[in-house]
């Protein structure tokens, strides 16, 4: 790691954690995915594709979908119609074919809609891949991996995984179009990311590393670099989360009592959310905070947000990615900054690409000095320079400024 000043006094260290990419033309390098919950069927792929425009108006490169309740051997027409409406405003599409498995408290949960149990056998699950592929889809995801050690079934042995992914892979190559594979994997299968994403079967592997993480600058700190070192020692990109179906349920019985999102938790998360965004590599939003999915609403487990706020997320996030595009924060550096008079060390304070992002993770009001100019925060999607509070963080709120351009030094005269 490399020590480097931003500002003149010798209180200040930053520490720089993540280089820029070298290679940055691939789409899915820096690409914010919404992730649609749910196991879909034609009704409801049918309601996605006549409301698309709204992920595509929060700007959203992709969007992630499970059409698991539609035997796509037979009719594929639903998951057609739905991938050109999303070429139509713009939005790649990622279908989840799930060479995993729907989990309960650990365990294998018999599914009662038929054509999930496809998705465990290896065979059925490559098919689907290929025809998503063969009608234009973008990315492949196969959902929950789990592995021998944590669940020792034959269904589910890792060398059956790895033969999966080869097969997937070939067809994304065979598709010619720059098609990816993404899984998601908890942090006991480390061992088992770490050799799929270094045989590069996966461009993008989330995990649960943020999502279960305290509400501290040290620990969030600590998983970031965590999950940046594993990747950058690869060549791969990292693939953020910063919210899930868990972190926007009413109950968490099995969450743990300092998790972040179990205090504070609409405003935590709205400021993760913002903070994750600024974050170098490609970031996974949940869909359903940037529009009103009916069949999320019927679920009463869930929080659902209001009109107003949906539309709020939906204004942050559109100008989150326009910001982020334009100063290329998806792949560019990253460091920490430390040693602020106007911030304690509890504060997180990051600097890449020309601007500073800070995290509330504290329990009193931050203010931010002038000489940083306001660009966005998770409660105002523009900030007003002639308004105090543009400079102002509460709680658990996030906000990006611009760093001070330094002076020229003026040329030394030569007699």
């Amino acid at each position: 790691m490399t020590n480097a000043n931003i500002q003149s006094s010798s209180q200040i260290t930053t520490t720089l954690i993540h280089y820029p990419l070298r290679y940055t033309g691939a789409w899915w390098k820096s690409a914010v995915v919404a992730d649609v919950p749910g196991f879909l069927g034609p009704e409801e792929m049918g309601w996605l594709a006549q409301n698309l425009s709204s992920i595509a108006h929060s700007g959203c490169d992709a969007f992630i979908v499970r059409p698991s309740e539609c035997d796509l051997l037979k009719d594929a027409t639903p998951l057609k119609q739905l991938i050109a409406a999303g070429n139509e405003v713009n939005l790649r599409t990622i279908v989840r074919v799930s060479g995993g498995t729907d989990m309960q408290a650990g365990m294998i949960v018999p599914s009662p809609i038929p054509y999930r149990g496809f998705e465990l056998d290896a065979e059925n699950t490559v098919k689907r891949a290929e025809l998503a592929l063969q009608l234009g889809a973008m990315g492949i995801d196969l959902g929950l991996l789990v592995d021998e050690k944590t669940h020792p079934d034959p269904r589910f042995s890792n060398e059956r995984l790895r033969q999966m992914l080869r097969e997937i892979q070939k067809a994304c190559y065979h598709a010619g179009n720059g098609a990816i594979v993404t899984a998601f994997a908890m942090q006991e299968s480390a061992d088992l990311s770490k050799e799929l994403l270094s045989t590069y079967l996966l461009q993008h592997l989330r995990d649960n590393l943020l999502l279960d993480s305290p509400w501290s600058a040290r620990s969030l700190r600590y998983r970031i670099e965590e999950t940046l070192g594993f990747r950058d020692d690869l060549g791969h990109v990292a693939a953020w989360r910063a919210s899930s179906s868990i972190t926007e349920s009413m109950h968490h019985p099995d969450s743990s009592d300092n998790i972040w999102h179990l205090e504070n938790g609409d405003v935590r998360r709205r400021g993760l959310t913002l903070f994750t965004l600024s974050l170098p590599g490609a970031v996974y939003v949940r869909a359903a905070r940037i529009i009103a999915l009916p069949w999320v609403r019927q679920d009463e487990t869930m929080l659902h947000l209001p009109p107003a706020e949906i539309e709020h997320a939906k204004a942050v996030m559109n100008q989150a990615q326009h910001l982020r595009a334009k100063r290329q924060m998806g792949v560019g550096s990253l460091a920490w900054v430390e040693g602020l008079s106007w911030g304690s060390p509890d504060l997180l304070v990051t600097a890449g690409a020309s601007t500073m992002t800070v995290l509330n993770t504290t329990e009193e009001t931050v203010m931010v000095p002038d000489e940083y100019a306001p660009l966005l925060s998770s409660r105002f999607v523009k900030p007003d320079d002639d308004e105090p509070a543009a400079w102002m963080l509460e709680p658990g709120e996030c906000g990006w400024f611009a760093l001070p351009t330094p002076e020229p030094t003026p040329p030394k005269k030569h007699f």
